[in-house]
């Protein structure tokens, strides 16, 4: 069946990944290949905008600092201009630009981290370059740009850990450079650091975790929505669409394909009551799943939709076909059905099953009402009942008679 096979066959494999998932050891954060990249697709865009943003941010704090440059660093003032405007901002240009673009996860993810790189670097050569006594302290710098990168704009786990080693080494360097603070206040500063590397290495750690957990249960309950609703959507006879399907279908036709033709043929199974007194009920929903797949065929050459509409009647839709068309792909479906020589007892049938096909062609407007044109269908089925059964009619051109009949009442009396 159409629509369980889709359910069984996809939906169900990645609900089965995302229970894996949920379950997998707690130090495991990516997903399987395939939920990888459908957590990327759902991801990224929202990601990539933020990180711009911040990325905004950043570039104007970085740059502000040139403020406590000019008075701690009055020596290699003119430097700090060339590594804060020129070389981070050179860089943050290019990364801006790209991730603006919203690229693979390893390119933004790369650039992100390679921007803390030259952040942390930079301060470490105004640090080298100066002779200033309030240098001293300017290896919090660095750090900054460890909390920034890490813990503000969470840097993807498997990148903040080499992230966070480099800046480590940077501060580390940065602090051995300074010959007026003591030995012991150096591997204070170098300790703090590594305590603070720590906390934000497991505060990204648990963030994105949790950020992974909260999109595979949303995505876990997109997914079961989905299943209910294609089920709702399905008839579990023949795995055709339902009534509710078809008119979800036809609505996305209406404004998808305006000005095209559109012809609905209804289908009945002739004699289908005396089918289930005679074989029985178990015997008719198997003649009804043979008409369906017979008819589900003939129409699929056509690009055609074949729906069960209810009892033994279905509703086969067609689009950019002509009348004479529309009459040729019904003849053919009624000639298959004859063809598959179905038995069948009745005093005035064939000895076969067969069908009847009424059908009505509109053209899709925004406004069209295609309900009006499902029951113009119906006057056409009518009309082939009344001709004898076992042929196709198109709508009638005088249908006044059918005016003040009901045609629920009409149907089931021809049933």
């Amino acid at each position: 069946m159409v629509f369980q096979q889709f359910a069984d066959k996809q939906i169900q494999q990645m609900l089965t990944l995302i229970d894996n998932a949920l379950a997998a050891p707690r130090l495991r954060l990516r997903f399987d290949e395939l939920l990888e990249t459908q957590f990327e697709i759902e991801t990224s865009a929202a990601r990539s905008r933020m990180l711009v943003r911040q990325g905004i941010a950043a570039v104007l704090i970085y740059n502000a600092l040139l403020v406590l440059d000019f008075f701690a660093l009055s020596d290699v003032f003119w430097l700090a201009v060339v590594v804060r405007v020129g070389l981070f901002g050179s860089v943050m240009a290019v990364m801006l630009a790209v991730i603006w673009r919203n690229p693979p996860a390893r390119v933004r993810e790369g650039l992100l981290a390679v921007s803390a790189l030259v952040a942390g670097a930079g301060v470490l050569i105004l640090v080298l370059a100066s002779s200033s006594q309030m240098r001293s302290n300017y290896h919090d710098g660095i750090m900054l740009v460890m909390l920034f990168v890490i813990a503000l704009q969470h840097l993807r786990f498997s990148y903040a850990v080499p992230t966070t080693f480099g800046l480590m080494i940077l501060h580390a360097a940065a602090v051995l450079a300074v010959d007026t603070i003591t030995v012991q206040d150096k591997l204070a500063a170098i300790a703090l650091t590594q305590a603070l590397a720590g906390f934000a290495l497991y505060a990204d750690f648990t963030f994105e975790k949790n950020e992974r957990h909260m999109w595979l249960r949303a995505f876990r309950d997109r997914l079961r929505a989905a299943v209910f609703e294609e089920l709702a959507a399905a008839d579990p006879m023949t795995g055709l669409g339902n009534r509710r399907a078809m008119e979800q279908w036809l609505g996305q036709l209406r404004g998808d394909r305006q000005g095209a033709t559109i012809s609905i043929v209804v289908v009945d199974i002739d004699y289908f009551k005396s089918y289930n007194d005679t074989f029985g009920h178990m015997q008719g929903d198997d003649c009804i799943r043979r008409i369906a797949d017979i008819l589900t065929d003939e129409a699929r050459a056509d690009d055609g939709r074949v729906f069960r509409f209810g009892g033994e009647e279905f509703v086969v839709v067609l689009v950019g076909r002509e009348p004479e068309q529309t009459y040729a792909i019904a003849e053919r479906m009624r000639l298959a059905v004859c063809a598959a020589g179905l038995p069948h007892k009745t005093k005035i049938g064939s000895g076969h099953v067969t069908c009847s096909f009424g059908f009505a062609i509109d053209t899709l407007v925004p406004d069209a009402d295609l309900t009006a044109l499902l029951t113009e269908a119906d006057f056409s089925l009518y009309a082939a009942k009344k001709a004898g059964r076992n042929c196709v009619m198109p709508k009638p051109e005088d249908d006044d008679e059918f005016e003040v009949l009901d045609l629920d009442e009409l149907l089931r009396d021809v049933g």
